[in-house]
């Protein structure tokens, strides 16, 4: 049985999730050669388990040639073709990071670098995304019109990790060039691990450390008041970081830190309009009600879908046989509308408390940069219910016409057109 939504299911995936839940929670995908696990609780400890499900693509990788060789040893025809599927297979290098790794480097790895990435360095900038935010409302303010990705929930995400890392303003451009090009709308690909990327990603990649090199060095020299200062000089037990583990992270914030903002944003203004009660209710009681609004979306429409893992050992989980090597997707989309876990699941709530969902991960790669996501999220909503007023979608607006943004374990979309009457100025 196949694990995945399909095409047409991508944009509301959570009635096939609810079919999953009830009759296939755990589901081994013959065709793709994959485990699907689809209710809260066995997601959870599928991701507390790294000692069985592990998150090191570089094993993984070491793993899966070792069983490509051994089907091709075993219909070898003479003893040369079995003595040359026998020998140690090349194993492509991955550069480690908090998300690739597990303990005890990634412990460590992830001790310094949360020394350094704190949530007073997250905090402190919220003026800058106030600015900003404020900038690109006023480049559309007077139109009475937007697209909230395109001139919203996308530009912002990427101006403050550059802002964050310290990218002069000189060189945001080339910063969203990249980002661009790694996640924008035209990569034209129906799935963001799609290997026929790997030459575009290879060659930004190339790019991106080139230039954080240069910075990298110039902050050994002289420090400053950004992250890459502060990751230079971060040390826990004696532990530093590389610089090809600065690089990395640098990378994983462009990537990892940019869509899954871009969702969030885009998700819970979508919501909101969709669920016009709700919206009433949180312009009326903003204080209180926006972070529980953006903790909903989180729930509602996880901006990740999905995570993965694969198995370091055979393993019995809930009666199921998995093998050593075997991949398994963690469908936390569909754990986060667990109706045994979340009462009235399918229905957007902004009262809903307690909200633990898992949209941010769990455990031992529990996400780094949840807190800048969700502050940036915050901030954008009250700016927008500050200086918006009566929005609502576009007259052309349909839900048929909204393009999936990126691929089926992401959760957003390209597009969000609406429409406001009354302007405010920025406050």
């Amino acid at each position: 049985m196949d694990v995945f939504p399909s095409q047409d299911e991508r944009l509301n995936p959570f009635s096939f999730y609810a079919k999953m839940r009830s009759h296939h929670h755990i589901e081994y995908d013959s065709k793709n050669e994959i485990w699907g696990i689809f209710r809260y609780s066995d997601s959870k400890e599928v991701l507390s388990n790294y000692k069985i499900f592990s998150s090191d693509i570089q094993r993984l990788t070491l793993l899966q040639n070792e069983r490509e060789n051994e089907k091709k040893r075993s219909k070898a025809k003479n003893k040369n073709d079995q003595d040359r599927y026998s020998k140690n297979v090349e194993v492509q290098t991955v550069r480690p990071s908090i998300l690739t790794l597990d303990p005890p480097l990634q412990r460590q790895l992830r001790n310094v670098i949360s020394s350094a990435f704190t949530p007073n360095t997250i905090y402190n900038l919220k003026p800058k995304i106030e600015q900003t935010t404020n900038n690109l409302l006023d480049q559309v303010i007077e139109r009475g019109q937007m697209d909230v990705i395109a001139d919203l929930a996308y530009p912002l995400p990427v101006t403050i990790i550059a802002e964050l890392l310290g990218v002069p303003y000189r060189d945001h451009d080339l910063f969203r060039q990249w980002a661009d090009r790694l996640l924008g709308p035209n990569t034209n690909t129906t799935n963001f691990l799609d290997r026929n990327l790997e030459p575009l990603f290879k060659k930004v990649q190339i790019e991106m450390d080139s230039y954080f090199h240069i910075i990298i060095e110039k902050r050994k020299l002289n420090p400053q008041n950004d992250l890459i200062s502060n990751l230079i000089k971060a040390t826990v037990d004696n532990r530093r970081l590389s610089q090809d583990e600065i690089l990395a992270f640098c990378s994983l914030l462009l990537l990892a830190g940019h869509v899954t903002t871009v969702n969030l944003i885009g998700n819970t203004i979508r919501s909101l309009l969709e669920y016009p009660k709700q919206f009433r209710k949180l312009k009326d009681e903003q204080n209180s009600l926006i972070p529980l609004a953006i903790e909903e979306t989180l729930r509602y429409r996880s901006p990740v879908q999905a995570l993965f893992r694969f198995l370091i050992k055979d393993s019995v989980f809930h009666g199921h046989k998995m093998k050593k090597g075997e991949r398994v997707v963690i469908w936390i989309g569909s754990a986060n509308h667990d109706e045994k876990i979340f009462r009235n699941s399918e229905e957007f709530d902004i009262n809903r408390t307690p909200n633990d969902h898992i949209a941010f991960g769990h455990g031992i790669h529990f996400c780094l940069g949840s807190t800048l996501a969700k502050l940036e999220a915050q901030i954008v909503l009250r700016k927008v219910i500050e200086r918006l007023e009566d929005l609502g979608f576009a007259d052309d607006y349909s839900e048929d016409s909204l393009k999936p943004l990126y691929d089926v374990f992401l959760h957003g979309v390209s597009n969000i057109p609406v429409k406001f009457r009354s302007l405010r100025i920025a406050k």
